[in-house]
């Protein structure tokens, strides 16, 4: 009983780091995204494996590619 307690705590304590630093990370960078803690955190409570990592950033980079050839083409604009 005292290991699967101190399993927990360890888990608690890498959720609440991984959530605290995509946070931080985050507000630095200006791109605020509450989804994007939610994966953060879901890769750390659950089982992944290296496809789920490729296949993230594979769409982190699309998603980048995307918004530099939109800005490029003044299709995307900034409403701030």
């Amino acid at each position: 009983m005292l290991k699967d307690m101190s399993i927990r705590v360890i888990y608690i304590f890498l959720g609440s780091i991984a959530v605290g630093i995509t946070i931080l990370l985050m507000t630095i960078t200006n791109t605020e995204h509450p989804p994007a803690v939610g994966m953060s955190l879901g890769l750390v409570l659950s089982k992944w494996s290296y496809i789920t990592i490729m296949t993230i950033l594979f769409c982190v980079v699309f998603m980048w590619l995307v918004k530099i050839l939109l800005v490029k083409k003044d299709l995307l604009i900034d409403l701030k």
